[in-house]
């Protein structure tokens, strides 16, 4: 089936650019910010810290390479290159929602069961489940390419299960059991005061609601492109129709860059949030400042 050419306005492709550009280039100095400051941020475990770190290159990896190919992809007139498309939503999805998920269950882990939690979440385990994450996010990404071309609606259903809905599960499980666990009293520890428990409790929940707000971003930005793809799917099963289909081609790229607005959200609410974090980054400006003074 030939395809017709797409006729996008210079004004939209401008304007899409400059949005892609924006967006992209926050995302990674942002969130490559919070790489470099993550291990300064002495509040949290060792093993939480692993997870933050997982959780900001996932989403500078998801600003930087979405944002790339969606303005490389409006240099083109023809029909776009679903296979690859679909690849790289499925990684970048995955990508950040497993390490949501790894989040919610080491914050689910550490109120709910505090004395537990070093024998629970160790850094073995830790590592495990961010190397899982990512293998997987790569693996379903390189099936994309293996499935046949008029089988990618099944697959984008598949993939819309897999990397959205049973996270998103998981989270919403976690962060109920917490919500529940924050309103009990915590099990006193051995060689803590009373007013070092409760500074301990409040800082375990500001944590805990501080990851709250970031899965509540990503689930704001992203819902819109969710319920686009499950309506377009289930209404247009035929692949040349979707692939062929200028007005919501267009309509369905808008919704997909916004969608990744939340990599350049989170950095910030990490700094509102955090004081250690702020503290953290201000270390690194300053040591970056002396090391660009001494050269």
């Amino acid at each position: 089936m030939a395809c017709p050419r797409y006729d996008l306005s210079i004004t939209f492709i401008a304007t899409l650019r400059t949005v892609c550009c924006i967006s992209g280039i926050l995302a990674v100095v942002e969130n490559l910010g919070v790489l470099l400051a993550v291990r300064k941020i002495h509040s949290l475990r060792s093993t939480a810290r692993h997870f933050m770190a997982s959780l900001a290159a996932a989403e500078l990896l998801a600003g930087f390479i979405a944002n790339l190919y969606f303005s490389l992809i409006l240099s083109r007139k023809d029909s776009l290159p679903l296979k690859t498309e679909s690849a790289i939503w499925f990684f970048t999805t995955t990508s950040v929602t497993f390490n949501l998920s790894n989040v919610a269950l080491d914050r689910y882990i550490a109120i709910t069961s505090p004395l537990q939690y070093h024998n629970r979440m160790t850094s073995t385990r830790s590592l495990i489940l961010i190397m899982f994450s990512w293998c997987f996010a790569l693996l379903g990404a390189t099936m994309m390419y293996v499935v046949p071309e008029e089988n990618l609606v099944e697959m984008w259903i598949h993939s819309d299960i897999i990397s959205v809905f049973i996270p998103f599960c998981i989270i919403a499980f976690c962060y109920f059991r917490i919500y529940q666990g924050t309103k009990n009293t915590f099990p006193v520890r051995e060689n803590i005061t009373e007013a070092q428990q409760m500074a301990e409790t409040k800082r375990q929940r500001k944590t805990a609601n501080t990851f709250r707000i970031i899965t509540g971003l990503f689930i704001f930005f992203f819902m819109p492109c969710f319920i686009f793809n499950c309506m377009y799917v289930f209404h247009q099963p035929d692949i040349n129709v979707i692939k062929c289909n200028s007005f919501h081609r267009t309509i369905w790229i808008w919704i997909a860059v916004i969608s990744y607005f939340s990599a350049v959200c989170d950095p910030w609410v990490y700094a509102i949030r955090m004081r250690d974090f702020r503290i953290a980054l201000k270390e690194l400006f300053q040591s970056m400042c002396r090391i660009l003074h001494l050269s």
